[in-house]
């Protein structure tokens, strides 16, 4: 099947707004954090093809998806534990007691999905919890989705309800990040549904606009700084209203964009961007004191984002000559 590109656009507008959310002032995170993880959420859902599992067993399935989100989850976290804990870490603590509890810590967070009590134990990589969410609400979905209809929508509406009641009083903590995958699992439905009922195909660039704008004033009214991680919404009908209304508006806008080189690079290869985003700050930041001499400079955020694109798109680029170069050479074999 041809792959769509806007598709590619949409995740890599979402990957931007990571990206820039993670970079500083002078942005209110709360217009991009009540919005940026359900883009990745509804897009996986429309991606999903149960008729590409219909003749593989339940295991079979689980098996691609550890293969596709917990592989790349472990390697990614590994090398940020090597790069930022144990390097990094042995210049700035030295061989210590501390240094030694903060390893510890770096690789009980790996095994446990990157979150304790909303508090991040990965190394330097907190945007991975994504993965370990994403596998569980995949999995969890391709078997509801094997369900009568009216059992399928009974159980996508106890997620919402019990993601609400989790919101407002909070559950008994779970590792690799369960209860964020419970809330992604509406997204996956939401993101199916607009497949099966071809709503991208039917809305027009000033129907997207407008549904960016009522998803943006949701997101102004509600009174919490969501965090799609902690399970931190808000209020439940502004939060949906608003995650929704302003992913179908950028899918709207990516489908009349068609074509964009930059959007489509950085969608494609939004987990390598997840697992480096921090580290590159963290890079940028400290040549930033080291060039100015000063420790407390502040590299501003266009910076911070302009360099981490350049960056992205530089590695993405080779990568996609030297596998090319590969395939050249294994041809002539």
């Amino acid at each position: 099947m041809e792959r769509e590109n806007w598709i590619d656009i949409s995740k890599g507008i979402g990957i931007i707004l990571v990206l820039l959310g993670h970079a500083g002032p002078p942005f209110d995170n709360k217009y991009i954090y009540g919005f940026h993880m359900a883009i990745f959420w509804i897009v996986m859902g429309y991606c999903y093809n149960p008729k590409k599992y219909s003749n593989s067993n339940y295991v079979t399935y689980i098996r691609k998806r550890y293969s596709g989100l917990i592989v790349p989850y472990f390697g990614y976290t590994v090398i940020n534990l090597f790069i930022y804990g144990i390097i990094i870490g042995l210049f700035t603590y030295g061989i210590c007691d501390e240094y030694f509890l903060m390893i510890g810590k770096y690789v009980i967070g790996i095994l446990i999905g990157g979150n304790w009590q909303n508090i991040c134990m990965l190394p330097n990589c907190s945007p991975l919890w994504f993965l370990p969410a994403a596998f569980l609400a995949s999995i969890i979905f391709h078997g509801i989705m094997a369900l009568p209809k009216y059992l399928y929508y009974i159980i996508i509406g106890a997620c919402v309800i019990v993601s609400s009641i989790n919101s407002l009083n909070g559950f008994i903590w779970l590792p690799w990040n369960f209860w964020a995958s419970i809330l992604a699992i509406p997204f996956l439905a939401v993101g199916f549904d607009i497949k099966q009922y071809k709503i991208i195909t039917r809305i027009n660039l000033p129907c997207s606009v407008l549904l960016c704008f009522v998803g943006m004033l949701a997101i102004f009214l509600n009174p919490c700084e969501v965090s799609f991680g902690a399970v931190e919404l808000g209020n439940i009908f502004l939060f949906f209203v608003g995650a929704i209304g302003m992913t179908i508006g950028i899918m709207g806008i990516s489908k009349w964009m068609h074509h964009c080189i930059v959007l489509e690079l950085l969608g494609e290869n939004t987990i390598l961007i997840m697992a480096y985003n921090y580290l590159l700050n963290y890079i940028i930041r400290y040549l930033g004191k080291f060039i100015t001499n000063n420790q407390n400079y502040f590299t501003p955020w266009y910076m911070i984002c302009f360099s981490e694109i350049c960056f992205f798109v530089f590695i993405i680029l080779e990568k996609e000559r030297l596998n090319k170069c590969k395939s050249s050479i294994e041809d002539l074999r």
